[in-house]
């Protein structure tokens, strides 16, 4: 009865009032079980959806991914409306049974209920609308094991010191790139290790990355441990797409630092996608000093050397545990866990007792280089050393060093296929080391033994091969076995013949008819004998890099083009021939053209060679254009019937790349005529070293266009006596640089000259006519900055009386025995920017400028740069000059005047030197006292003797004057 007048009321308020309605609804039952009703469907709901999403996170946190901050909010969120509503409908459960049973249930609890059941389904609702997301979480970096700290990290004082020094350098502002190298072993990663962790635990840098690069570098590999440590996704598919992402999430970062460990080679950071510099710094680990420096272009590097002795031996007894009771080292062989062995510092090692090295099992690289041990299985003190068959027990063995004297010593089936890296050396002869190597075999024969019983590797994984004594019959297999490999990966070969390969009258027998050969002799690609040439058309060398032959009497390298190509030939960068003698032919015009990577070739001693190009016998010719692209040096020394490039019929000859031009002892080169145009030839030649005598036979070689960027010339004074002088250089080459004249033997470093040139003239003593270096006066001396004139006997005067040196800076004149003028005055008085100047050891020089007609009486000479002047072992000189010029030497800092026993006086003229406040010797830190001015300090003091009466450095009696005019 009561909900029947219920609803009569409400309907008439409905009618009568309807901003009421609403409000008074909430009463009427039906309103109230619908609120409820939809409360519970919108709460079920919302439970479907938040577990939904709850079996999504838990799968990401599963993979790893942080949890998106606005879904863990929106999980909150629906926790709290849900956990209210279930609360709301179990209270109003309680209600209903207390309130709305009977006839006259409680109207205003209804209300009440009612009104929130709807409130609380539009909260649920609004959670569920809320639930929009571009995804529910993210991926993070891991993080890196290497960054965890490691209480296994000995804090050895060797190492702080050296910690310390990269984590200084880590915070200067003007490194970028820094490096850490060492042997193998020697613990370069474990140092790296502790600088990532420190300066990560100390906020150096807010990233840190850490990344192995090994010896065969892969840039996919690279880029994606570094994007995986960024928490980065590269999808692009192309190098270069990947590398521009990991850059543009690398310079994200604020500040990091990425450590690329265990560098073998130049890595391309650009390549790669790492932009050092601004925020991001490298730090790089290597084993060679080379890799750092000189590779990657790092600069700021430090070593790690060997561990002192205590600190080794805390390490070891740390390894070994129990078993170090005492010093004795073959408790070695109880490490039975030892990973690395390196004895190669162990000089003079006599001893290694059998059974040691076959217990280490887990040994993974084990070096012993030549100095150290290589008397294998050799009887001492009456204990057997031990036996490379003990290198079978180690089947983890990855990188191997050995030398041993006695191939019989190493054993067959050494399982060295499975090495990844090995250095082995047979023979006595001792081998250098590059410092970086991959799969290197080196072997010296002699007598009883032959290549065919020393060949104990596979030899189609061998990169780096050295065959030295070879004989006939050696080089006969070792074509064969290159034959049946088929494919080789050899990056470098060098073969070295024997010196018992030919007896006396078999080699003078193979020199005559060497020598009778004419041109039209030449065995050319259609008839040429197999057994005369090295490589055939079955061998394969497609890795090939570098050719070194020595003493391998072969006429042909490449038998024709089908087998240039074949060997691989397009990969060859370095081609070296010595005392080649029956070499013939070194390229065709047919495989010329092949050798696109060919950067430098030396050929010396080959006497039969006539050129460096045989035209091929074709029938039909196209123009031949002959081109070495990439050729930057080439040496030709010792050629006796070296004529040409090529004597054939060449429209174009071009080495565009060659900087570097080597030809001594080439008596008969370019005398021929030629077609070939000179400016093309060698358009950016910057070195060249002749013989003397080519400067004036060889027109050719010396036009101006040829040599149009020369900057370098370096002549060499060959036995017989040779007119020269600067006359011949200085008109002609205007772009020379340096310039040095040498008798054979002598060289001097190359000098840097930015402005100006360099002239040195030395070891000239067998260059009869050498009586002035500069026969006419010419401009062109204005040009040099620096000349050196040592060691020509010959020589009487320097240059004539009158010529001009305003820029000469640097003059050094020494052990000329005849000579008698060094300068005139007229001459001194164009040394106005002159700044060191030595004369030595000239026994026939009385004074260093000799005063001419052309100067003034009194005229005043000022050396106005002049710093530092010296007077050695001129046993006739009386002065500087004995003349009535003045001079001055305002700039005059250093005077060293040794072993002059006739000088009495500096100058007969006046004299100011205000800088100069001593007189020093030539050995050690002797001065002599200053006694006022320089003529008087010169006239008091013996400078051949030691009874002067003056006192050294250390009680010289010291005066305050200036110089002053004498």
């Amino acid at each position: 009865m009561a909900e029947i007048i219920l609803t009569i009321v409400v309907e008439v308020v409905k009618c009568l009032a309807p901003p009421a309605y609403r409000e008074i609804s909430y009463l009427r039952e039906s309103k109230y079980t619908t609120n409820l009703q939809n409360l519970k469907a919108e709460v079920d709901n919302l439970k479907s959806e938040r577990e939904s999403l709850l079996r999504q996170v838990d799968e990401a946190e599963r993979n790893g991914e942080e949890i998106e901050e606005n879904v863990r909010s929106w999980l909150e969120g629906a926790n709290k409306v849900i956990e209210e509503a279930d609360k709301f409908t179990e209270d109003e459960a309680a209600a209903s049974k207390r309130c709305f049973g009977g006839l006259c249930p409680n109207l205003k609890t209804r209300r009440r209920l009612s009104k929130e059941a709807e409130r609380q389904k539009e909260a649920v609702v609004k959670v569920r609308e809320d639930r929009r997301f571009d995804r529910i979480s993210y991926r993070t970096a891991p993080e890196d094991i290497r960054l965890i700290p490691n209480k296994d990290y000995e804090p050895f004082e060797s190492r702080m010191s050296t910690l310390r020094s990269i984590l200084s350098a880590l915070e200067d502002r003007d490194v970028n790139m820094l490096g850490i190298y060492g042997m193998g072993g020697i613990g370069k990663t474990t140092l790296a290790e502790e600088v990532a962790r420190k300066v990560k635990s100390d906020k150096l840098f807010d990233q840190v990355v850490f990344v192995e690069v090994s010896q065969n570098q892969d840039i996919r590999k690279i880029q994606g441990v570094i994007a995986d440590k960024l928490g980065l996704k590269l999808h692009e598919e192309s190098d270069e797409g990947r590398a521009g992402r990991l850059c543009e999430g690398i310079q994200a970062e604020k500040k990091i630092l990425i450590v690329l460990d265990n560098i073998w080679e130049n890595l391309d950071l650009r390549v790669v996608g790492i932009p050092h510099g601004d925020g991001c710094k490298v730090l790089l680990t290597a084993r060679s000093l080379n890799v750092l420096s000189e590779k990657m272009d790092c600069r700021t590097n430090f070593p790690v050397g060997v561990l002192n002795e205590e600190e080794a031996w805390s390490l070891f007894k740390k390894m070994a545990g129990d078993y170090v009771e005492g010093s004795e080292l073959e408790e070695v062989g109880e490490l039975t866990w030892l990973k690395l062995l390196d004895l190669r510092d162990c000089w003079g090692l006599q001893v290694i007792p059998p059974n040691i090295l076959s217990k280490l099992s887990h040994l993974e690289e084990l070096y012993i280089g030549p100095k150290s041990f290589h008397n294998w299985e050799v009887e001492v003190e009456g204990v057997k050393n031990a036996s490379l068959e003990e290198l079978k027990h180690l089947p983890n063995l990855t990188s191997l060093e050995l030398d041993t004297h006695d191939v019989s010593s190493l054993p067959r089936g050494l399982f060295l296929e499975k090495l990844e890296r090995y250095r082995i050396s047979i023979g006595g002869r001792f081998w250098g080391s590059t410092g970086i190597w991959g799969r290197e075999f080196r072997v010296e024969l002699y007598d009883q033994i032959r290549l065919k019983d020393s060949l104990v590797v596979q030899l189609q994984r061998i990169e780096d091969l050295e065959l030295c004594g070879l004989q006939e019959q050696d080089v006969d297999y070792f074509r064969n076995e290159l034959v049946k490999v088929g494919s080789s990966h050899l990056k470098r070969l060098e073969m070295t013949g024997s010196s018992l390969a030919l007896n006396p009258a078999e080699s003078k027998r193979q020199q005559e008819s060497a020598n009778d050969l004419q041109l039209h002799e030449i065995i050319l690609e259609d008839n040429i004998q197999i057994s005369n040439t090295l490589f055939t058309g079955k061998v394969r060398l497609p890795e090939l890099e570098k050719l070194h032959l020595l003493s391998i009497n072969v006429e042909r390298i490449w038998q024709n083009q089908v087998a240039a190509m074949s060997c691989g030939i397009q990969n060859l960068t370095h081609l070296t021939l010595y005392s080649c003698m029956n070499l013939r032919c070194l390229f065709s015009s047919s495989t010329v053209s092949s050798f696109v990577q060919l950067q430098c070739i030396e050929i010396v001693g080959c006497p039969v060679l006539e050129e460096l190009i045989v035209m091929d016998n074709q029938e039909e010719r196209k123009k031949n254009v002959v081109m070495f692209p990439q050729l930057q040096y080439l040496k030709m020394s010792d050629l006796e019937k070296f004529t040409s490039f090529c004597t054939g019929d060449l429209d174009i000859l071009e080495f565009p790349s060659l900087e570097e031009l080597w030809i001594s002892k080439c008596p008969e080169f370019m005398v021929r005529t030629t077609n070939i145009s000179t400016e093309r030839v060698f358009p950016n030649l910057e070195e060249l070293k002749v013989d003397a005598k080519y400067i004036g036979t060889n027109k050719y070689l010396f036009f101006e266009d040829l040599l149009c960027k020369l900057k370098y010339l370096f002549v060499e004074l060959v036995d017989e006596p040779t007119i020269v002088s600067l006359d011949d250089f200085l008109q002609r080459l205007h772009t020379m640089k340096v310039l040095q004249i040498q008798g054979y033997g002598g060289r001097s470093p190359k000098e840097k000259v930015e402005n100006g040139m360099a002239v040195e003239i030395s070891v000239a003593n067998n260059c009869y006519h050498l009586e002035n270096i500069l026969i006419r006066e010419s401009s062109v001396t204005n040009n040099l900055v620096i000349l050196r004139v040592k060691w020509c006997d010959r020589l009487v005067d320097l240059v004539p009386p009158s010529t001009s040196f305003q820029n000469l800076t640097n003059l050094v004149v020494s052990r000329c025995k005849r000579l008698k003028i060094v300068l005139t005055s007229s001459i001194a008085k164009t040394l106005v920017r002159l700044r060191y100047m030595e004369i030595q050891s000239c026994e026939e020089i009385t004074e260093i400028v000799l005063v001419d007609d052309v100067v003034a009486k009194d005229e005043v000479i000022t050396f106005r740069e002049l710093k530092e002047l010296k007077l050695l072992d001129l046993k006739s000189l009386t002065s500087f000059c004995s003349g009535n010029c003045a001079f001055k030497f305002p700039s005059l800092e250093r005077l060293v005047v040794d072993d002059c026993p006739d000088m009495k006086i500096f100058s007969e003229g006046k004299l100011s030197t205000p800088k100069l406040h001593e007189v020093a010797q030539r050995w050690g830190e002797a001065r002599w006292a200053w006694k006022g001015d320089l003529n008087t300090t010169i006239q008091k003091a013996s400078f051949w003797s030691d009874d002067s009466g003056l006192e050294e450095d250390d009680d010289t009696e010291k005066e305050d004057g200036q110089g002053s005019d004498h």
